[in-house]
């Protein structure tokens, strides 16, 4: 079950590995062909970058937790645990940081591209 939750993070961490990858090639070869680098490209990949990490962060972190405390603890710890502290962690690794994810996603969008802010602050002003 724990391999569910995994597997999207796993899928994040490779992205953001070959994001990185792409990134660094473009600007080499592009700086050494012109001497420029590629702002457009290179401001969407680090969007990109910034989105995926937020991601990775607010979803992996409750398996990451779970698999930690379930590897640190006993039997007899787990089953003499208060089960409010577990609660409280559990509804704040599963369901706060994920809420907190698609509430940051759209912000990191908004700061990165002028158009974006432009229409914002168009539709506040009407």
């Amino acid at each position: 079950m724990t391999v569910l939750f995994v597997i999207p993070g796993l899928v994040v961490m490779v992205t953001c590995v070959i994001q990185i990858v792409a990134l660094y090639r473009a600007r080499r070869a592009v700086a050494s062909a012109t001497g420029a680098v590629p702002n457009q490209q290179h401001h969407v990949t680090l969007t990109i970058l910034l989105i995926s990490v937020v991601f990775f962060i607010c979803n992996t972190t409750f398996t990451i937790w779970v698999m930690l405390d379930i590897a640190t603890r006993t039997y007899a710890q787990l089953q003499s645990s208060s089960r409010w502290r577990d609660l409280l962690i559990c509804v704040w690794f599963g369901d706060v940081l994920p809420l907190l994810n698609a509430a940051l996603n759209p912000v990191i969008l908004i700061a990165r591209n002028a158009e974006l802010r432009a229409g914002i602050r168009a539709l506040l002003h009407v």
